[in-house]
């Protein structure tokens, strides 16, 4: 009776299942390529920017009207364009129009703006981007 079974091969066992893996992977995956995708965009990125140039002013880091022209960099940057005057707010393009001649009036006046005009500047350049 064993000569019967002398010619039977044994079945070879499966490969090992990867699906598991790739379900743990797969969220990971997705969670970098959704921190990357955050990042990446402009109005998040330029607030972080923003809270640095807030910081290096206060540690003296930065000259005021290099700061200037860094928070007009910055708001382009968030709002994809060449120019602050093309930006459209709705209801609220006369502030903006305001906010925006300030701005030049700081970079392009004679003598460097001070802290304190520094300060509200930056603070109402975040008020815009989160709006």
């Amino acid at each position: 009776m064993d000569k019967e079974w002398a010619d039977i091969i044994t079945p070879v066992a499966p490969p090992p299942d990867a699906t598991h893996l790739l379900w743990w992977l797969l969220p990971i995956l997705l969670a970098i390529l959704l921190g990357v995708y955050y990042r990446r965009r402009p109005r998040p990125a330029m607030r972080r920017r923003l809270r640095h140039l807030r910081h290096a002013l206060s540690n003296n880091q930065l000259d005021p009207r290099t700061a200037c022209f860094a928070i007009a960099d910055c708001l382009r940057r968030a709002g994809m364009t060449t120019r602050l005057d093309c930006l459209d707010f709705g209801s609220q393009q006369a502030c903006w129009r305001d906010f925006v001649a300030q701005l030049q009036q700081l970079q392009y006046r004679p003598r460097p703006p001070s802290q304190g005009e520094l300060e509200r500047l930056l603070n109402e350049a975040q008020e815009w981007l989160h709006r």
